[in-house]
């Protein structure tokens, strides 16, 4: 279930009677009743000409987005269900902007609307007045000053009621608790809580930012609002740059941070638990950055995105709301990354969005799906993200939904499918992602055109496929490292728990990775080079006799002093090395092979253990063996010790075109040999990477 908000858009004529029944809202001063739900407002109208009006019930406020008319510059607005003969505070655009109003014996009231041009209104009961004295706060009846101001003047506005006013920073910090609203008058400003705790009567906002840019709101507890910290950039103007940090909005009757409109925001370390709605809502909003927040245990959702794009959402904790984690409605060009949305109803859930990037979110747990992408969404990313343990399906695409890559996810031990993909067509791209031990490995739900490879499904059911519709399900056969450490890219591992699955029992007689028979899902769907087992083959060595335990041949020793070389003990791996003992110096001493079968630019690596009785160096070339003695890329000096020690070096053959085989390898050890010394060398390789 995707809950909408209680919007409603009108038409009406020049002068225009609308009357709203808010049922839920308000009952008498001090008091507001039970909210368990938003229900839908009755509107009665009667028009000819066009005015839009977005009406909305919430818990203790009724709030109306009126648009302007060109046809018209008033409109006669008539509300019913207010308590009899109460009053209340009806506020245009923002806190300043106040008529009080009392209801007539049936709970009406009526009121003339300027429609010239856009406005916010929002009606709620009536609170006290709030004042200082020393440090003692205390709250009246007199609602005109029941709202702390802060702007930028020698005092801070109302700032010194509440708190100390630095003028050079433009920084009020709190010195008590308060119990009204706080509006933040101008751009600039930082309201530093300084921990001190705001808590409301259950309506109204709790911080109010009227479209403000270059705020900063930090350290501070705002709790029992219907919304925590409010930022209203209505009618849309030019507002960005807010910073809100290391605050806690808890408890509110709406939500516990909320943008509409705005840019470049900056949200965090913020908390946002225990809400009615949503914990941290961006309506509407664009290039903002969400870090390290915690948004969990609300009603609705953790985090909600309503037709916002180009944010950033990295880091945050949304977990163990009732509906979703993270929700999107209408919304583009996200980044999540390094989410937590575990034990929600949905994980994540984006409906209608494109081009969003999803990376290494953790979405296990939940009770219905961990991601969900739903209804027209396409073009989006989806990384290696983790969504295990869901008693719906790990993720899933849903209804026309296109040109989506699934990369490196991991979607196991879900109670449904692992990849589950509905009415959705058109290149959706499935590949390197591991579904193990769920009911279904991937659901198909006629869905075609989409393109499945170098996946591991490991489960009892691998797949299951409601229609014919047509799939592909292998790539052509390419060189790569596949998914399960085979040298082919070609299509998916059919495994089962048990150890019998296709791609475990399937012969490859080539030992290239692909199982040497195609895998048939239907007659529509088959994988024609599905992945085998890989077979770990030993990389081929190009020495002849490494460990020289064969004697010295093919080997051969040279020097133009005097010295000898055999085959004996001791042996670093295994009984044998190669001995040689020089009982003078000399300017060219070497133990070399030839005949060595090179490809060109090519990476080969070296590795040997090797140690001489006095610690002396040797030098290791790889060259021609005939003159001109061309280099073929390896020449490099080893320090050894008197000790056996393992040595490894990787190079590219140069100054060949064509394979060749003349190669020669030899250990030079001149100019470090010394009369007297001994060198031991063993467990020679020459292989290509």
């Amino acid at each position: 279930m995707l809950r909408n908000k209680t919007y409603r858009r009108y038409y009406f004529g020049t002068v225009v009677e609308i009357t709203v029944l808010a049922i839920l809202l308000l009952l008498s001063i001090g008091m507001v009743g039970a909210q368990t739900g938003t229900q839908d407002l009755n509107i009665t109208l009667d028009s000819s000409e066009p005015v839009n009006l977005n009406i909305e019930s919430l818990p203790g406020m009724v709030t109306m987005r009126l648009g302007s008319s060109s046809s018209a510059t008033t409109t006669k607005i008539i509300m019913k269900g207010f308590a009899p003969k109460t009053t209340y505070q009806k506020y245009q655009d923002d806190y300043h902007n106040l008529v009080t109003f009392t209801t007539d014996d049936s709970g009406s009231y009526a009121y003339t609307q300027d429609i010239l041009k856009p406005h916010f209104i929002f009606i709620q009961p009536e609170p006290g007045k709030i004042s200082k004295t020393g440090d003692i706060v205390t709250i009246a009846a007199d609602p005109i000053s029941s709202t702390i101001f802060i702007s930028d003047d020698a005092t801070g506005g109302d700032c010194t009621l509440v708190g100390t006013w630095d003028n050079s920073t433009k920084t009020c910090t709190l010195t008590t608790d308060l119990a009204e609203t706080v509006q933040i008058d101008d751009d600039g400003i930082t309201l530093n809580g300084n921990g001190h705790i705001l808590t409301g009567s259950g309506t109204g906002s709790g911080v109010y930012l009227p479209g403000r840019s270059g705020v900063t709101i930090k350290s501070l507890t705002v709790k029992n609002f219907t919304d925590g910290i409010y930022y209203n950039n209505y009618p849309p103007d030019i507002g960005f740059e807010n910073t809100l940090i290391d605050n806690n909005a808890n408890s509110n009757y709406r939500n516990g941070i909320y943008f509409y409109f705005g840019e470049r925001n900056n949200l965090t370390n913020n908390t946002a638990n225990l809400n009615l709605d949503g914990g941290i809502v961006l309506e509407r909003t664009g290039y903002d950055t969400l870090l390290y927040n915690n948004a969990s245990y609300n009603n609705i959702s953790g985090i909600y995105l309503y037709q916002s794009s180009n944010n950033m959402l990295i880091g945050n904790n949304a977990s163990n709301n009732v509906y979703y984690g993270i929700l999107s409605y209408q919304s583009y060009e996200n980044t999540l990354k390094n989410n937590i949305v575990n034990t929600n109803s949905f994980g994540i859930f984006f409906r209608s969005g494109y081009r969003n990037t999803f990376i290494n979110n953790i979405a296990n747990s939940n009770y219905g799906d961990g991601i969900f992408l739903y209804y027209y969404t396409f073009e989006n990313n989806l990384t290696n993200n983790t969504a295990n343990f869901n008693r719906g399906n790990g993720i899933g695409l849903g209804f026309a939904d296109s040109n989506n890559t699934l990369l490196g996810n991991n979607a196991s031990n879900n109670n449904n499918s692992g990849i589950y993909v509905a009415y959705s067509l058109d290149n959706n791209t499935v590949t390197d992602n591991t579904a193990s031990n769920n009911s279904y490995g991937i659901h198909l739900y006629f869905s075609s055109k989409n393109i499945i490879y170098n996946n591991i499904f490991n489960n009892i059911n691998n797949s299951w496929i409601d229609d014919d519709r047509m799939n592909t399900w292998n790539i052509t056969k390419k060189m790569g490292s596949n998914i399960v450490g085979g040298p082919y890219l070609g299509g998916n591992f059919w495994a089962h728990p048990n150890g019998t699955g296709f791609s475990q029992t399937c012969p490859d007689n080539d030992r290239d990775g692909l199982c040497d028979v195609r895998y048939t899902l239907d007659e529509n769907n088959i994988d024609y080079l599905p992945l085998a087992l890989a077979v770990e083959v030993e990389p081929s060595n190009l020495i002849k006799n490494p460990g020289f335990e064969s004697g010295t041949t093919p080997w051969m020793f040279y020097t133009d002093g005097t010295g000898k070389f055999t085959s004996a003990s001791p042996g670093y791996d295994g009984n044998n090395s190669a001995n040689i003992v020089l009982y003078t110096g000399g300017t060219n001493i070497q133990l070399y092979q030839t005949g060595i079968s090179l490809e060109p630019i090519t990476r080969y690596r070296l590795s040997f253990a090797a140690y001489s009785t006095t610690g002396h160096n040797l030098k290791v070339r790889l060259i021609k063996h005939v003159s001109p003695y061309t280099g073929y890329g390896l020449d490099r000096t080893f320090d050894l010790s008197a000790r056996w020690q393992e040595f490894s070096t990787e190079f590219t053959t140069i100054g060949f075109t064509g394979a060749v085989n003349d190669g020669r390898l030899m250990f030079f050890l001149a100019p470090y040999v010394k009369a007297g010394d001994k060198y031991y060398i063993d467990n020679v390789r020459l292989e290509k990477i």
